[in-house]
């Protein structure tokens, strides 16, 4: 098909009823607040031991003001149990405003009641789901 474009008499940023602006996950894409999000989905120390290494630098480097949240899901669940050897990382992350945040699927399928993560951290429905809604809103998506 040849597609033409339509000219109409609409407000700047308007193209005949279709708004020029982007919205992600409802929120307009200028509005949308900028961060980093980590997703942590391996139980292989090597890969967990980087995920904090890139975590912290990255909160050298953008400051306390940056939103940062690590996303621990399936098997890198135990990166953020309080048994885990990553805790004493874990704990300092938060004391520095990382939000550390636990899949409520992955805790239900291994049967972990909440009470097993680290103090401070906090649970979101799915992971995944949590992933997206971060990308969608604009932040960065990194996978150590």
């Amino acid at each position: 098909k040849n597609l033409r474009r339509r000219t109409c008499n609409k407000p700047l940023g308007v193209y005949c009823g279709i708004v020029s602006a982007r919205t992600i996950g409802g929120v307009m894409a200028e509005q949308a607040t900028r961060g980093v999000v980590f997703q942590v989905a391996e139980s292989d120390p090597g890969k967990i031991a980087a995920a904090v290494r890139n975590v912290n630098n990255v909160l050298a480097t953008l400051g306390s003001e940056t939103p940062i949240e690590v996303v621990a899901h399936g098997e890198g669940i135990v990166a953020i149990l309080a048994e885990s050897s990553f805790a004493p990382e874990i704990t300092a992350l938060v004391a520095n405003g990382v939000v550390i945040s636990a899949c409520a699927n992955t805790l239900e399928r291994k049967s972990l009641p909440e009470s097993a993560l680290v103090e401070g951290t906090s649970t979101v429905p799915s992971g995944i789901a949590e992933l997206v809604q971060k990308q969608w809103a604009g932040w960065a998506y990194i996978r150590p």
